[in-house]
Protein backbone atom coordinates (compact mmCIF):
# COMPACT_ATOMS: atom_id res chain seq x y z
CA UNK A 1 0.00 0.00 0.00
CA UNK A 2 1.84 3.21 -1.05
CA UNK A 3 2.29 5.89 1.53
CA UNK A 4 0.26 9.43 1.09
CA UNK A 5 2.96 12.39 -0.59
CA UNK A 6 4.35 14.25 2.14
CA UNK A 7 2.26 17.52 3.09
CA UNK A 8 -0.86 15.81 1.71
CA UNK A 9 -4.11 14.37 4.40
CA UNK A 10 -4.72 11.02 3.87
CA UNK A 11 -8.74 9.75 4.12
CA UNK A 12 -10.21 6.52 4.37
CA UNK A 13 -14.00 6.39 3.79
CA UNK A 14 -16.27 3.65 4.69
CA UNK A 15 -19.04 3.06 2.39
CA UNK A 16 -17.48 4.49 -0.41
CA UNK A 17 -20.12 2.96 -2.93
CA UNK A 18 -23.19 5.01 -1.82
CA UNK A 19 -24.38 7.94 -2.83
CA UNK A 20 -23.55 10.09 0.53
CA UNK A 21 -19.96 8.11 0.33
CA UNK A 22 -19.70 8.92 -2.82
CA UNK A 23 -20.50 12.14 -2.82
CA UNK A 24 -17.95 12.63 -0.23
CA UNK A 25 -14.54 11.10 -2.13
CA UNK A 26 -15.39 13.13 -4.96
CA UNK A 27 -15.80 16.27 -3.03
CA UNK A 28 -12.55 15.36 -0.41
CA UNK A 29 -10.64 14.57 -3.81
CA UNK A 30 -11.08 18.01 -5.12
CA UNK A 31 -9.34 19.44 -2.41
CA UNK A 32 -5.36 20.82 -2.20
CA UNK A 33 -5.57 19.59 1.57
CA UNK A 34 -6.18 16.20 0.48
CA UNK A 35 -3.59 13.99 -1.11
CA UNK A 36 -4.73 10.69 -1.06
CA UNK A 37 -8.47 9.37 -0.67
CA UNK A 38 -9.09 5.22 -0.14
CA UNK A 39 -12.60 4.66 -0.94
CA UNK A 40 -13.46 1.24 0.92
CA UNK A 41 -16.97 -0.80 0.20
CA UNK A 42 -18.00 -4.60 0.30
CA UNK A 43 -19.63 -3.43 -3.21
CA UNK A 44 -18.11 -2.18 -6.62
CA UNK A 45 -17.73 0.93 -6.57
CA UNK A 46 -18.32 3.24 -9.52
CA UNK A 47 -15.73 3.30 -12.10
CA UNK A 48 -15.14 7.14 -12.97
CA UNK A 49 -13.10 8.24 -9.78
CA UNK A 50 -10.85 11.15 -9.74
CA UNK A 51 -7.17 10.08 -9.70
CA UNK A 52 -6.86 10.68 -6.18
CA UNK A 53 -8.84 8.20 -4.79
CA UNK A 54 -7.57 4.59 -4.74
CA UNK A 55 -10.82 2.24 -4.50
CA UNK A 56 -11.23 -0.62 -2.35
CA UNK A 57 -13.60 -3.31 -2.19
CA UNK A 58 -13.45 -5.34 0.54
CA UNK A 59 -15.47 -5.67 3.74
CA UNK A 60 -14.72 -4.42 7.19
CA UNK A 61 -13.21 -7.15 8.44
CA UNK A 62 -11.15 -7.58 5.28
CA UNK A 63 -7.09 -8.28 5.96
CA UNK A 64 -6.94 -5.64 2.74
CA UNK A 65 -8.70 -3.08 4.98
CA UNK A 66 -6.45 -3.57 8.00
CA UNK A 67 -3.40 -3.20 6.03
CA UNK A 68 -4.42 0.27 4.71
CA UNK A 69 -5.01 1.55 7.95
CA UNK A 70 -1.90 0.06 9.02
CA UNK A 71 0.50 0.99 6.90
CA UNK A 72 -1.15 3.86 4.27
CA UNK A 73 -0.51 6.58 6.76
CA UNK A 74 -4.35 7.00 6.93
CA UNK A 75 -4.37 9.72 9.28
CA UNK A 76 -8.78 10.20 9.44
CA UNK A 77 -11.39 7.84 8.82
CA UNK A 78 -14.82 8.42 8.03
CA UNK A 79 -17.20 5.87 8.76
CA UNK A 80 -20.13 5.99 6.63
CA UNK A 81 -20.60 2.01 6.66
CA UNK A 82 -23.54 1.39 9.04
CA UNK A 83 -26.67 -0.01 6.84
CA UNK A 84 -30.40 0.68 7.24
CA UNK A 85 -32.01 -1.21 5.35
CA UNK A 86 -32.30 -5.33 6.31
CA UNK A 87 -33.40 -6.52 3.09
CA UNK A 88 -31.03 -4.68 0.43
CA UNK A 89 -27.98 -5.90 3.36
CA UNK A 90 -29.46 -9.64 3.13
CA UNK A 91 -31.54 -9.81 6.16
CA UNK A 92 -31.50 -8.65 10.11
CA UNK A 93 -28.65 -10.73 10.72
CA UNK A 94 -26.29 -10.25 8.09
CA UNK A 95 -27.11 -6.18 8.55
CA UNK A 96 -26.13 -7.01 12.35
CA UNK A 97 -23.47 -7.84 11.44
CA UNK A 98 -21.73 -5.59 9.33
CA UNK A 99 -23.11 -2.87 11.23
CA UNK A 100 -22.21 -3.60 14.76
CA UNK A 101 -19.37 -6.52 14.27
CA UNK A 102 -18.05 -4.58 11.39
CA UNK A 103 -17.25 -1.02 13.07
CA UNK A 104 -15.61 -3.16 16.25
CA UNK A 105 -13.21 -4.95 13.78
CA UNK A 106 -12.57 -1.58 11.70
CA UNK A 107 -12.07 0.02 15.49
CA UNK A 108 -9.59 -2.89 16.52
CA UNK A 109 -7.42 -1.95 13.21
CA UNK A 110 -8.28 1.79 13.98
CA UNK A 111 -6.66 1.46 17.32
CA UNK A 112 -3.04 -0.30 16.34
CA UNK A 113 -3.07 2.80 12.79
CA UNK A 114 0.19 4.95 14.09
CA UNK A 115 -0.88 7.96 12.05
CA UNK A 116 -4.52 8.23 13.33
CA UNK A 117 -5.64 11.25 14.41
CA UNK A 118 -9.55 12.05 13.52
CA UNK A 119 -12.26 9.63 13.57
CA UNK A 120 -16.01 10.68 11.94
CA UNK A 121 -18.88 8.05 12.33
CA UNK A 122 -21.91 9.15 10.43
CA UNK A 123 -24.92 8.39 13.17
CA UNK A 124 -28.50 9.33 13.38
CA UNK A 125 -31.06 10.80 15.36
CA UNK A 126 -32.98 7.16 15.03
CA UNK A 127 -30.93 6.47 18.61
CA UNK A 128 -33.38 8.26 20.16
CA UNK A 129 -36.02 6.22 18.87
CA UNK A 130 -39.82 7.39 18.56
CA UNK A 131 -43.05 6.69 21.68
CA UNK A 132 -45.46 9.08 22.78
CA UNK A 133 -43.11 9.95 25.48
CA UNK A 134 -40.36 11.97 23.72
CA UNK A 135 -39.37 15.05 24.68
CA UNK A 136 -40.14 17.85 22.46
CA UNK A 137 -36.69 18.62 21.14
CA UNK A 138 -34.15 16.01 21.68
CA UNK A 139 -30.35 17.05 23.07
CA UNK A 140 -27.34 15.21 22.42
CA UNK A 141 -27.27 15.26 26.63
CA UNK A 142 -30.29 13.63 27.28
CA UNK A 143 -30.92 10.05 28.38
CA UNK A 144 -33.04 8.22 25.98
CA UNK A 145 -34.54 5.05 25.83
CA UNK A 146 -32.74 2.59 23.95
CA UNK A 147 -34.68 1.12 20.90
CA UNK A 148 -34.93 -2.40 20.86
CA UNK A 149 -34.09 -3.50 17.65
CA UNK A 150 -33.38 -2.41 14.12
CA UNK A 151 -30.93 0.31 12.70
CA UNK A 152 -31.34 2.84 15.94
CA UNK A 153 -29.97 -0.33 18.02
CA UNK A 154 -26.99 -1.09 15.81
CA UNK A 155 -26.28 3.10 15.77
CA UNK A 156 -26.93 2.60 19.37
CA UNK A 157 -23.92 0.05 19.51
CA UNK A 158 -21.64 1.90 17.24
CA UNK A 159 -21.41 4.91 19.23
CA UNK A 160 -20.75 3.02 21.90
CA UNK A 161 -17.69 1.05 20.46
CA UNK A 162 -16.58 4.16 18.97
CA UNK A 163 -16.59 6.40 22.38
CA UNK A 164 -14.53 3.11 23.81
CA UNK A 165 -11.81 4.04 20.83
CA UNK A 166 -11.98 7.23 21.71
CA UNK A 167 -10.99 6.24 25.36
CA UNK A 168 -8.29 4.05 24.86
CA UNK A 169 -7.27 6.69 22.11
CA UNK A 170 -7.25 10.13 23.54
CA UNK A 171 -4.72 11.34 20.53
CA UNK A 172 -7.45 10.58 17.94
CA UNK A 173 -10.13 13.67 18.01
CA UNK A 174 -13.85 11.32 17.93
CA UNK A 175 -16.75 13.58 15.96
CA UNK A 176 -19.98 11.76 16.06
CA UNK A 177 -22.71 13.18 13.51
CA UNK A 178 -26.34 12.27 14.36
CA UNK A 179 -27.76 12.98 10.98
CA UNK A 180 -31.61 13.82 10.33
CA UNK A 181 -33.45 11.72 7.36
CA UNK A 182 -31.55 12.52 4.71
CA UNK A 183 -33.28 13.86 1.29
CA UNK A 184 -32.53 15.15 -1.97
CA UNK A 185 -32.61 14.77 -6.18
CA UNK A 186 -29.74 11.72 -5.57
CA UNK A 187 -31.29 10.05 -2.25
CA UNK A 188 -33.03 6.71 -1.91
CA UNK A 189 -33.83 5.37 1.78
CA UNK A 190 -37.25 3.72 2.82
CA UNK A 191 -38.62 7.23 3.77
CA UNK A 192 -37.84 8.70 0.20
CA UNK A 193 -39.50 5.71 -1.02
CA UNK A 194 -42.36 5.85 1.26
CA UNK A 195 -43.79 9.74 -0.41
CA UNK A 196 -43.11 7.72 -3.88
CA UNK A 197 -46.03 5.77 -3.32
CA UNK A 198 -48.76 6.24 -5.19
CA UNK A 199 -51.02 7.18 -1.83
CA UNK A 200 -49.36 7.47 1.67
CA UNK A 201 -50.44 5.57 4.87
CA UNK A 202 -50.79 7.33 7.90
CA UNK A 203 -51.61 6.24 11.68
CA UNK A 204 -54.91 7.70 12.27
CA UNK A 205 -55.61 10.51 14.60
CA UNK A 206 -51.08 11.38 14.45
CA UNK A 207 -49.64 14.26 12.98
CA UNK A 208 -45.96 13.83 13.42
CA UNK A 209 -43.36 16.47 13.12
CA UNK A 210 -40.65 15.41 11.00
CA UNK A 211 -36.46 16.91 10.49
CA UNK A 212 -34.80 16.67 6.75
CA UNK A 213 -31.16 16.99 5.82
CA UNK A 214 -30.63 17.92 2.48
CA UNK A 215 -27.73 15.85 1.05
CA UNK A 216 -25.66 19.24 0.23
CA UNK A 217 -26.05 19.78 3.78
CA UNK A 218 -24.61 16.11 4.45
CA UNK A 219 -21.55 16.52 1.98
CA UNK A 220 -20.99 19.84 3.79
CA UNK A 221 -21.23 18.86 7.38
CA UNK A 222 -18.88 15.64 6.98
CA UNK A 223 -16.40 18.01 5.11
CA UNK A 224 -16.54 20.16 8.12
CA UNK A 225 -15.69 17.45 10.08
CA UNK A 226 -13.10 16.03 8.18
CA UNK A 227 -11.14 18.72 6.58
CA UNK A 228 -12.24 21.61 9.54
CA UNK A 229 -11.06 22.48 12.97
CA UNK A 230 -10.70 18.84 15.09
CA UNK A 231 -13.75 19.04 17.44
CA UNK A 232 -14.89 16.57 19.64
CA UNK A 233 -18.10 15.28 20.44
CA UNK A 234 -21.52 14.21 19.36
CA UNK A 235 -23.33 15.99 17.32
CA UNK A 236 -27.01 16.52 15.72
CA UNK A 237 -27.39 17.62 12.33
CA UNK A 238 -30.89 18.43 11.00
CA UNK A 239 -32.50 21.53 8.43
CA UNK A 240 -34.00 24.36 10.40
CA UNK A 241 -37.56 24.18 11.85
CA UNK A 242 -39.95 20.56 11.35
CA UNK A 243 -42.40 19.44 8.41
CA UNK A 244 -45.51 18.34 9.86
CA UNK A 245 -46.35 14.57 8.26
CA UNK A 246 -48.96 16.14 6.53
CA UNK A 247 -47.71 19.05 5.47
CA UNK A 248 -45.29 16.43 3.69
CA UNK A 249 -47.67 14.42 2.20
CA UNK A 250 -49.24 17.64 0.95
CA UNK A 251 -46.25 19.09 -0.40
CA UNK A 252 -45.73 15.73 -2.35
CA UNK A 253 -48.61 16.06 -3.88
CA UNK A 254 -49.79 12.56 -2.00
CA UNK A 255 -53.34 11.75 -0.81
CA UNK A 256 -53.10 10.52 2.51
CA UNK A 257 -54.47 7.04 3.52
CA UNK A 258 -55.43 7.36 7.52
CA UNK A 259 -54.80 3.53 8.56
CA UNK A 260 -56.40 2.91 12.71
CA UNK A 261 -53.47 1.80 14.65
CA UNK A 262 -55.01 -1.80 15.23
CA UNK A 263 -54.63 -1.83 11.54
CA UNK A 264 -50.66 -0.60 11.44
CA UNK A 265 -48.74 -3.95 11.76
CA UNK A 266 -50.97 -5.02 8.82
CA UNK A 267 -50.21 -2.39 6.49
CA UNK A 268 -46.71 -2.50 7.57
CA UNK A 269 -46.16 -5.66 6.60
CA UNK A 270 -47.49 -5.21 2.99
CA UNK A 271 -44.85 -2.64 2.65
CA UNK A 272 -42.11 -4.00 4.17
CA UNK A 273 -42.26 -6.38 1.28
CA UNK A 274 -41.84 -3.86 -1.28
CA UNK A 275 -39.83 -0.75 0.43
CA UNK A 276 -37.70 -2.35 3.00
CA UNK A 277 -39.92 -0.53 6.09
CA UNK A 278 -38.57 -1.47 9.56
CA UNK A 279 -40.77 -1.53 12.14
CA UNK A 280 -38.83 1.87 13.94
CA UNK A 281 -40.11 3.59 10.77
CA UNK A 282 -43.48 2.93 11.69
CA UNK A 283 -42.98 4.32 14.81
CA UNK A 284 -41.19 7.30 13.65
CA UNK A 285 -44.30 7.76 10.62
CA UNK A 286 -46.62 8.08 14.17
CA UNK A 287 -44.73 9.72 16.97
CA UNK A 288 -42.13 11.47 15.04
CA UNK A 289 -39.08 12.93 16.56
CA UNK A 290 -36.82 16.41 16.77
CA UNK A 291 -33.47 16.85 17.69
CA UNK A 292 -31.76 20.33 18.59
CA UNK A 293 -29.00 21.44 16.74
CA UNK A 294 -27.61 24.20 18.72
CA UNK A 295 -24.46 22.58 19.40
CA UNK A 296 -23.71 21.67 15.89
CA UNK A 297 -24.34 25.37 15.20
CA UNK A 298 -21.85 27.03 18.32
CA UNK A 299 -19.27 23.96 18.41
CA UNK A 300 -18.89 22.52 15.07
CA UNK A 301 -19.85 26.02 13.40
CA UNK A 302 -22.08 24.37 10.71
CA UNK A 303 -25.66 25.51 9.53
CA UNK A 304 -27.42 23.91 7.05
CA UNK A 305 -28.02 26.06 3.93
CA UNK A 306 -31.51 23.92 3.61
CA UNK A 307 -34.47 24.36 6.17
CA UNK A 308 -36.36 21.28 5.91
CA UNK A 309 -39.36 22.26 4.53
CA UNK A 310 -37.09 23.97 1.76
CA UNK A 311 -34.74 20.56 1.84
CA UNK A 312 -38.21 18.62 1.36
CA UNK A 313 -39.55 20.83 -1.06
CA UNK A 314 -36.22 20.46 -3.77
CA UNK A 315 -36.94 16.01 -3.24
CA UNK A 316 -41.05 16.73 -3.96
CA UNK A 317 -39.86 19.19 -7.22
CA UNK A 318 -36.51 16.65 -8.30
CA UNK A 319 -38.02 13.06 -7.40
CA UNK A 320 -41.78 13.59 -8.08
CA UNK A 321 -41.85 16.08 -10.36
CA UNK A 322 -44.44 18.15 -7.73
CA UNK A 323 -44.45 21.38 -9.20
CA UNK A 324 -44.38 24.29 -7.12
CA UNK A 325 -47.79 26.30 -6.97
CA UNK A 326 -47.75 30.13 -7.65
CA UNK A 327 -49.68 32.31 -5.31
CA UNK A 328 -52.35 34.69 -7.10
CA UNK A 329 -52.01 37.58 -5.74
CA UNK A 330 -55.98 37.93 -5.65
CA UNK A 331 -56.34 35.10 -3.14
CA UNK A 332 -55.86 35.32 0.24
CA UNK A 333 -52.25 34.64 1.46
CA UNK A 334 -52.73 31.88 4.11
CA UNK A 335 -55.54 30.08 2.27
CA UNK A 336 -52.91 29.77 -0.48
CA UNK A 337 -50.32 28.41 2.04
CA UNK A 338 -52.38 26.21 3.87
CA UNK A 339 -53.27 24.32 0.02
CA UNK A 340 -49.89 24.48 -0.70
CA UNK A 341 -47.86 23.28 2.49
CA UNK A 342 -46.25 26.59 2.15
CA UNK A 343 -46.29 27.21 5.79
CA UNK A 344 -43.61 27.06 8.66
CA UNK A 345 -43.58 25.27 12.08
CA UNK A 346 -41.42 25.37 14.72
CA UNK A 347 -40.02 22.62 17.06
CA UNK A 348 -43.28 22.38 18.29
CA UNK A 349 -44.96 22.13 15.17
CA UNK A 350 -46.78 25.10 15.70
CA UNK A 351 -47.15 27.61 12.66
CA UNK A 352 -48.03 30.98 14.07
CA UNK A 353 -49.84 31.92 11.28
CA UNK A 354 -51.82 29.00 11.25
CA UNK A 355 -52.78 29.16 14.83
CA UNK A 356 -53.83 32.35 14.65
CA UNK A 357 -55.95 32.30 11.69
CA UNK A 358 -57.24 28.57 12.62
CA UNK A 359 -57.90 28.80 16.64
CA UNK A 360 -58.51 32.80 16.87
CA UNK A 361 -61.68 32.17 17.92
CA UNK A 362 -60.59 29.93 21.19
CA UNK A 363 -58.78 33.09 21.83
CA UNK A 364 -62.05 34.68 23.33
CA UNK A 365 -62.14 32.30 26.01
CA UNK A 366 -59.08 34.00 27.59
CA UNK A 367 -60.44 37.39 27.17
CA UNK A 368 -63.68 36.85 28.88
CA UNK A 369 -62.36 34.17 31.31
CA UNK A 370 -64.08 36.79 33.99
CA UNK A 371 -67.23 36.38 32.29
CA UNK A 372 -66.78 32.15 32.26
CA UNK A 373 -65.47 32.67 35.82
CA UNK A 374 -68.74 34.36 36.91
CA UNK A 375 -70.54 32.01 35.11
CA UNK A 376 -69.14 29.40 37.36
CA UNK A 377 -69.12 31.21 40.63
CA UNK A 378 -73.48 32.06 39.96
CA UNK A 379 -73.72 28.14 38.84
CA UNK A 380 -71.54 27.03 42.24
CA UNK A 381 -73.74 29.72 44.44
CA UNK A 382 -77.07 28.45 42.94
CA UNK A 383 -76.01 24.54 44.14
CA UNK A 384 -74.49 25.41 47.16
CA UNK A 385 -78.04 26.61 48.78
CA UNK A 386 -79.60 24.36 47.05
CA UNK A 387 -81.82 26.85 44.57
CA UNK A 388 -82.85 26.66 40.91
CA UNK A 389 -80.24 29.26 39.03
CA UNK A 390 -81.95 32.86 37.52
CA UNK A 391 -81.34 31.36 33.86
CA UNK A 392 -82.75 34.69 32.46
CA UNK A 393 -79.30 36.13 34.67
CA UNK A 394 -77.17 33.67 33.79
CA UNK A 395 -78.14 33.96 29.77
CA UNK A 396 -78.44 37.74 30.04
CA UNK A 397 -74.48 36.79 31.22
CA UNK A 398 -73.68 34.63 28.97
CA UNK A 399 -74.76 36.66 25.59
CA UNK A 400 -71.94 38.56 26.78
CA UNK A 401 -69.16 35.34 26.38
CA UNK A 402 -68.63 34.70 22.08
CA UNK A 403 -70.34 31.44 20.96
CA UNK A 404 -67.21 30.26 20.24
CA UNK A 405 -66.12 30.45 23.73
CA UNK A 406 -69.29 28.22 25.01
CA UNK A 407 -68.55 26.00 22.15
CA UNK A 408 -65.05 25.61 23.98
CA UNK A 409 -66.94 25.12 27.27
CA UNK A 410 -69.23 22.36 25.66
CA UNK A 411 -66.34 20.81 23.82
CA UNK A 412 -65.95 16.65 24.51
CA UNK A 413 -62.43 17.53 23.03
CA UNK A 414 -61.73 20.67 25.10
CA UNK A 415 -58.68 19.21 26.90
CA UNK A 416 -57.06 17.50 23.85
CA UNK A 417 -57.14 21.13 22.68
CA UNK A 418 -56.52 23.19 24.96
CA UNK A 419 -53.40 21.89 25.73
CA UNK A 420 -52.08 22.75 22.36
CA UNK A 421 -53.12 26.80 22.61
CA UNK A 422 -50.97 28.27 24.86
CA UNK A 423 -53.46 30.88 25.55
CA UNK A 424 -56.19 28.68 27.12
CA UNK A 425 -56.62 28.46 30.56
CA UNK A 426 -57.31 24.80 30.85
CA UNK A 427 -57.96 24.35 34.01
CA UNK A 428 -60.72 27.13 34.38
CA UNK A 429 -62.66 26.22 31.17
CA UNK A 430 -62.27 22.92 31.96
CA UNK A 431 -63.87 23.34 35.79
CA UNK A 432 -66.59 25.29 33.64
CA UNK A 433 -67.37 22.17 31.72
CA UNK A 434 -67.46 19.74 34.09
CA UNK A 435 -69.48 21.86 36.62
CA UNK A 436 -72.16 22.26 34.04
CA UNK A 437 -74.58 19.99 32.97
CA UNK A 438 -75.74 19.43 29.44
CA UNK A 439 -79.24 19.75 30.80
CA UNK A 440 -77.78 23.69 32.37
CA UNK A 441 -76.15 24.22 28.75
CA UNK A 442 -79.42 23.45 27.03
CA UNK A 443 -81.77 25.62 28.63
CA UNK A 444 -79.09 28.49 29.21
CA UNK A 445 -79.08 28.05 25.12
CA UNK A 446 -82.49 28.19 24.99
CA UNK A 447 -82.69 31.36 26.96
CA UNK A 448 -80.73 33.07 24.71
Amino acid sequence: MAQAPAGGRCILVTGAARSTGHRLVTALAATDQVAHVLAVDDVPLPRELPDKVQPIQASLDSPALIKALESAGVDTLVHLGVGAEPQAMGGRAVMKERNVLGTMQLLAAAYHAPDLRRLVLKSTTAVYGSTPSDPAVWTEAMPHEAPRSGFGKDAIQVEDYVRSFDRRRPDVTVTILRLANQVGPSVSNPLTRYFELPTCPTVLGFDPRLQFLHEADTERVLERAVLGPAVRGTFNVAGDGVVLLSQAIRIAAKPPLPIPEPLVGVVAELLRRTLDFSPEQVRFLQFGRVADTTAACERLGFTPEWSSPDAFRDFAASRLGVTPVEEDEDQDEFLVRRVTGDYQVDEFGYDKDLVEHVLAPARSVQLDADRIAQLDALCRIGREHRVAPDFAALAQLARAVPRCARRQCRSHNLRQRTTRVAWLDCELVTRVRRRFSWAFWRRLVHEM
